[in-house]
């Protein structure tokens, strides 16, 4: 069966459409991607903030190693 012109234009139009979703799709989700990037990277400043200023604080060098190694994860909570 042979495709008239307006079917053809019709599914024309439908690919071009669905592409255009796909690509919004694909889109979406590099910005929600920076989104969480941008968190993250709030988080750490605020982190390295905070060991900075315990570090900073403490004259003992067991309890400045002790802040980082905590503030850097800890190895799962074990010392």
């Amino acid at each position: 069966m042979k495709e008239t012109a307006g079917q053809k234009i019709q599914r024309l139009e439908r690919e071009r459409d669905d592409a255009a979703t796909q690509r919004a799709g694909v889109f979406k989700t590099i910005i929600e991607q920076r989104r969480i990037i941008r968190k993250l990277e709030g988080r750490i400043a605020e982190l390295l903030k905070g060991l900075n200023s315990i570090e900073e604080m403490t004259a003992d060098p067991d309890t400045a190693r002790f802040a980082r190694w905590v503030l850097t994860g800890g190895g799962g909570g074990e010392r």
